[in-house]
């Protein structure tokens, strides 16, 4: 540890805050379906020195409207040499708000929430600010560096759930806006024929996860392969056109499926299967 890191130590945690992969749940965990995140430590973010940007400063004031932050630290921090040092690529849908939103309540916290839900509830008011509403779902798996499944009644924290191989992230090259893509969910949903399908993906997104805390794989890929489809006809909005076209190679012939990987609109996709694609691949199983 080097002697920057053991200053910092002295007054902010000095742990990594890794980002996070949602395989099932995005924008249906905002209607109360089950939903399942894993920390991916490919990219990180901790406490470092440097200067905060304008609008970081507004961040760290807004935290000050919450009772379960120490008002006095922060105000303290907003004085000093620190920032948020992060890997984690802005607007690419791997929970860089939430990594930042984990690291705050670990430095300005009053006192330790008494369950998961609970740590939830105030995570997801931090990082409000980013989306306008939040599960808390990011933030909680970047803060407990576990795999957390939410469902409609409880938040569990797991340690042993194994991912199945060949999953990969495709790099769309541009990033989103979450909060623009959640307000057109929201719209979307007075369509009765959007609301039917987002509870067509809210069984299979519970199937899929049951599959997963059974390493039961060919489930997996079927309810994978009905997902893909079911995004491909109805979340157009959230594919961008070269990912498109992708998607629906990938279905054609059967090698590999493309599903949203949190909001979509651009950042990562996420894809299950063994592609030859001329695109920036990252294996994560």
């Amino acid at each position: 540890m080097n002697a920057e890191s053991e200053i910092i130590e002295l007054v902010l945690p000095g742990r990594i805050y890794p980002a996070k992969l949602l395989l099932f749940g995005e924008y249906s965990v905002l209607e109360g379906a089950s939903a399942i995140a894993f920390p991916l430590d490919t990219y990180s973010g901790k406490w470092g020195k440097g200067s905060l940007s304008a609008g970081a400063q507004d961040f760290f004031k807004f935290l000050k409207s919450f009772d379960f932050l120490d008002a006095a630290k922060i105000d303290w921090f907003l004085d000093q040499d620190f920032t948020f040092v992060s890997t984690i690529p802005v607007g690419y849908g791997l929970g860089s708000s939430g990594a930042l939103s984990a690291a705050c309540f670990d430095a300005f916290k009053n006192t330790e929430p008494e369950s998961p839900e609970l740590l939830q509830s105030k995570l997801a008011g931090i990082e409000s600010y980013f989306h306008g509403q939040s599960s808390g779902l990011d933030p909680l798996c970047s803060y407990l560096d576990s795999c957390i499944i939410k469902t409609s009644d409880s938040v569990s924290v797991r340690k042993s759930v194994s991912l199945p191989g060949d999953l990969f992230l495709i790099d769309s090259g541009r990033s989103r806006s979450t909060a623009v893509l959640v307000e057109l969910f929201k719209q979307k949903l007075e369509d009765e024929n959007f609301e039917k399908a987002v509870l067509s993906l809210k069984t299979l997104g519970d199937r899929a996860i049951d599959a997963l805390i059974n390493d039961d794989f060919a489930l997996f890929k079927s309810c994978f392969l009905e997902i893909s489809k079911l995004q491909l006809m109805h979340f157009k909005e959230m594919i961008i056109t070269d990912i498109e076209g992708l998607w629906k190679e990938g279905l054609a012939s059967g090698d590999y499926f493309i599903k949203l990987s949190g909001a979509g609109g651009g950042g990562f996709y996420l894809g299950y299967g063994r592609p030859e694609l001329n695109k920036n691949i990252i294996k994560i199983s």
